[in-house]
């Protein structure tokens, strides 16, 4: 019971007392704070589960924390960025950022492409077009879901080894030698699917970031297509202005 800390004859409440200790803790160390179950926290403080959940519902609403049910308690981490001024870079970006990045390959195939994906890499609808999804993992948290139309003679020639540590587009011109020329990108916002917000760990129909992306190469021919998913507090967008 950390007695010391608890004043128990003191006019301001237990739980804004508790809440105050647990976010001098929090500027201290940060995400590898532990400890905060409501149960290690009864016992610390010798309050009621009712006093520590009020504390810690207050964090929660200040954004510090966050309660995933069936899995505790943790503390926010900053948001991974990435930048709108250049080709998305986003894994090498999160990994200079100190993150630890994890991919998953959830499905790849060969599929017919239907009138908009047709459109969106100037092939007739119907012709075969390669087809991935993908998990992106920062920090052992869900960050994005990624959803790409390749060309088909691009795609075959693409390994799942390298479809799981970096961009498409750093693996086109890496691994097969392809330049690339530019990238037409969209950013806005939309609701999450039940499938993608049960992926991301969020309700349903939660806001999301939704960005829609083709992928242009040195011969004026679009490579890729699709979009991706961000959670909405995992990830930010950020790039400078000038005059």
């Amino acid at each position: 019971m950390d007695t010391e800390l608890i004043d128990r004859d003191s006019s301001v409440p237990r739980w804004m007392q508790i809440a105050a200790i647990l976010r001098q803790r929090i500027a201290e160390h940060g995400t590898d704070l532990t400890g905060l179950t409501d149960q290690e926290l009864t016992r610390e403080f010798g309050v009621s589960p009712l006093t520590v959940r009020q504390a810690l519902q207050d964090l929660v609403r200040s954004g510090l924390l966050t309660r995933q049910r069936g899995k505790g308690t943790f503390v926010v981490q900053k948001p991974a960025q990435g930048s709108v001024d250049h080709f998305e870079a986003t894994l090498s970006e999160w990994r200079v950022q100190g993150r630890d990045v994890r991919i998953s390959l959830l499905e790849r195939n060969v599929t017919a492409a239907n009138m908009l994906v047709a459109a969106s890499l100037n092939i007739k609808p119907g012709q075969p077009v390669g087809y991935m999804r993908r998990l992106r993992h920062a920090d052992g948290h869900p960050v994005s879901i990624d959803y790409r139309y390749i060309v088909v003679e691009i795609f075959e020639r693409l390994d799942d080894a390298d479809l799981v540590h970096e961009t498409v587009w750093e693996t086109i011109e890496r691994t097969l030698k392809l330049p690339t020329l530019l990238s037409n990108t969209a950013i806005r916002a939309t609701a999450a699917s039940e499938e993608e917000a049960q992926l991301l760990n969020i309700p349903p129909n939660s806001p999301v970031l939704l960005r829609e992306s083709q992928l242009i190469g040195a011969d004026g021919m679009p490579m890729v297509a699709g979009r991706s998913i961000y959670h909405p507090e995992r990830f930010i967008y950020a790039t400078t202005i000038r005059r």
